[in-house]
C-alpha cells in the first residue's frame, strides 16, 4: 500500500500492486475477444512506461506547486519527457471556442470566480467529465504529433518514458473517466494545507474580500456539476502536505511516491 509522506497508510488502500506492477496501455480488449495464443502477446505489445498523473487539491493548498516540482522531478531525475495540462487553460480555451471569452480581471479573486462559474457551465451543458475529456484529447493530440501511437487505429501507444502532467481536476466524474481510459498508468495525487496556511497564500495572491466564497465554492458545491474537490480528494492514491516555506519537502515526497511506482525501492 502506498502510504502518507507523515507514514499512515491511506484510508481506502491502494488500487494497484505497488510492488509489481504492469503499466497497461489504455485502450484494452476484452480477452474473449481474442484467441488464447494471442492474448499475452496483445498485452504484451500494449504495455507502455507511460504515465498519466493528475492532482486534486483545495485553493491555496499548492498543486501548482507540486505539480511543477513532480515535472522536474521526473524530467530531470528520472529521464521522462512530461508534458503539462491544467484545466484552467483547458476551460479559457473552451470558453474562447464558444465565443465566451473569458477576462481580463482586474483582481485575483475575480479570475478564480469565472474559471469555477466557467467549468462548473461546460460541466453543466456538456457531462461532469467534461473537462476530462478536453484532457484526454489534448493528449491524443501530442501524442499523434509526436508520433506516439505504434498502431494509430487501435491507439496502440509507443513504449516511450513519457509523463503526462494533469493540473488539477475539480470533480469525481473527471477522475473516473481518467481511471476508465488510462487504468493502471494513472496516478491521482491529493495536495493538502490546513486551511489558515490555504486562506494566508490567498490574501498574498490579492484574493482578501471574496476569499471565503472563492474557498467555499472550490471545496462544495451543490449540483453534480459543481466543484467537489472535498469529495474528490479521498480517491487519491498519495498525498502530500504543503505547509513548508520551500518545496523540498514536496519534493522527498513526490520522489519516494516515484520510487515505487516504478518500482525502483524505497530507503527510510
Amino acid at each position: 500500500r502506498l502510504r502518507h509522506p507523515d507514514g499512515a497508510a491511506q484510508a481506502d488502500g491502494l488500487r494497484r500492486d505497488s510492488t509489481n506492477m504492469t503499466l497497461v496501455p489504455l485502450v484494452r480488449r476484452r480477452s474473449s475477444e481474442l484467441p488464447g495464443a494471442a492474448i499475452s502477446k496483445e498485452i504484451e505489445d500494449r504495455r507502455t512506461p507511460e504515465l498519466v498523473i493528475a492532482f486534486v487539491g483545495p485553493i491555496g493548498a499548492g498543486v501548482s506547486t507540486a505539480a511543477a516540482s513532480l515535472t522536474t522531478l521526473l524530467s530531470d531525475e528520472y529521464g521522462y519527457e512530461v508534458r503539462n495540462y491544467k484545466m484552467s487553460e483547458l476551460i479559457l480555451s473552451r470558453m474562447r471556442d464558444l465565443g465566451e471569452p473569458l477576462g481580463p480581471w482586474s483582481k485575483a479573486g475575480e479570475r478564480i470566480q469565472a474559471l469555477q462559474k466557467a467549468g462548473n457551465r461546460l460541466r453543466g451543458l456538456f457531462g461532469d467529465d467534461y473537462l476530462a475529456k478536453l484532457a484526454v484529447r489534448e493528449i491524443a493530440r501530442k501524442r499523434v504529433a509526436s508520433g506516439g501511437y505504434r498502431d494509430p487505429e487501435l491507439q496502440v501507444v509507443e513504449p516511450r518514458k513519457v509523463a503526462h502532467v494533469i493540473d488539477g481536476l475539480k470533480n469525481p466524474a473527471e477522475y473516473s473517466l481518467l481511471e476508465l481510459v488510462y487504468g493502471e498508468i494513472f496516478w491521482l495525487l491529493g495536495v493538502f494545507a490546513p486551511e489558515g496556511l490555504r486562506k494566508r497564500r490567498l490574501h498574498d495572491r490579492g484574493v482578501v474580500d471574496d476569499c471565503d466564497l472563492v474557498v467555499k465554492h472550490d471545496e462544495d458545491e451543490e449540483g453534480s456539476s459543481g466543484q467537489k474537490v472535498r469529495e474528490l480528494f479521498f480517491r487519491a492514491d498519495y498525498f502530500l502536505r504543503n505547509d513548508s516555506s520551500t518545496t523540498d519537502q514536496i519534493a522527498a515526497d513526490l520522489d519516494r511516491f516515484l520510487r515505487v511506482v516504478l518500482n525502483i525501492g524505497v530507503n527510510g
